[in-house]
């Protein structure tokens, strides 16, 4: 980590170092994935001669917003962090898979129940329930 922290500006400088290392004389493919989709997207518009391909995987950016919006954003996210996560009860993995894939209809009966699997967690030893925890507000 840097001296003074990490700034995001930071992930730029440290993709095309790795670049300069990894392919020096060649545009290379990108894959990124959330918030690693949003630092190939933007490397790509920063260096083009760098960059072939991207593929962006749910790196859609922060939704808009207004600067005077960003005070109450932040706060109501810093509360959130200092409470106690919010989870919903389903009775089972398969009720969380549906659910699931009712949302991303994309997705394979498998590849929902996948998902559930990994994204729920035992409540109790005794209690037979799942439980997932709710997305909090992004900043």
């Amino acid at each position: 980590m840097a001296a003074g922290g990490y700034w995001f500006q930071d992930y730029f400088a440290d993709l095309d170092a790795l670049l300069d290392e990894l392919s020096p004389d060649a545009p290379v493919a990108l894959v990124g994935h959330s918030m690693g989709g949003n630092v190939a997207s933007i490397y790509a518009g920063l260096r083009p001669q760098r960059v072939r391909c991207v593929a962006d995987l749910e790196g859609f950016g922060l939704p808009r917003t207004a600067p005077e919006q960003a005070p109450v954003q932040l706060a109501k996210w810093l509360d959130q962090v200092k409470s106690a996560p919010v989870s919903k009860d389903y009775e089972s993995v398969a009720q969380l898979a549906s659910v699931i894939q009712y949302r991303y209809p994309r997705l394979s009966e498998a590849q929902a129940g996948f998902v559930a699997a990994a994204w729920s967690r035992r409540r109790g030893a005794a209690c037979g329930r799942r439980a997932i925890r709710a997305s909090m507000v992004n900043p």
